[in-house]
């Protein structure tokens, strides 16, 4: 899920890095395939928006359920994180 920043700020086909801290925080390079065009509030009210992204190469070692975080690579901005 990305915040109102980051879904301003990526698009579908955006190259991303996946990293996985179960892993080591193991690189898996990617696309972004979806971003929600209307937010979802946590139970504290903030808001986020439903994000997708595939990989490149699918990793043996990864399991469903193990969490991420998104490196994204906007212009002028130096590969800011996200959940």
């Amino acid at each position: 899920d990305l915040d109102e920043w980051g879904a301003a700020n990526v698009t579908v086909d955006q190259t991303v890095d996946l990293l996985v801290p179960a892993l080591a925080n193991r690189s898996l390079r990617g696309k972004i395939t979806f971003v929600a065009s209307e937010p979802t509030l946590n139970a504290s009210g903030a808001v986020f928006y439903k994000t997708l992204a595939s990989l490149d190469q699918q990793d043996p070692d990864l399991r469903w359920g193990f969490s991420t975080r998104i490196r994204l690579y906007v212009a002028g901005a130096h590969g800011v994180g996200f959940r």
